[in-house]
């Protein structure tokens, strides 16, 4: 069990000192008035039929909705 360790430490431990990446935090999040809004039903709706970022992912969707809830 301390090698499994050790070998997941020596290959990911590398990335603690990488950047933050923001690929797609804009139109899922900050620039998303349905998220922004929080979970609300009309998001609720929204996230089980909104498809066209080109993923179709309601419980992500959801999660996001509501995370946003809390986040003034």
């Amino acid at each position: 069990m301390f090698f499994l360790a050790v070998i997941i430490w020596v290959v990911f431990g590398q990335t603690l000192g990488h950047k933050f990446v923001n690929f797609d935090d804009g139109p899922y999040v900050y620039e998303n008035p349905v998220v922004q809004k929080g979970l609300t039903w009309e998001g609720f709706r929204w996230a089980l039929t909104y498809g066209s970022i080109g993923h179709w992912h309601p419980l992500t969707w959801l999660s996001t909705c509501w995370t946003a809830s809390f986040m003034d």
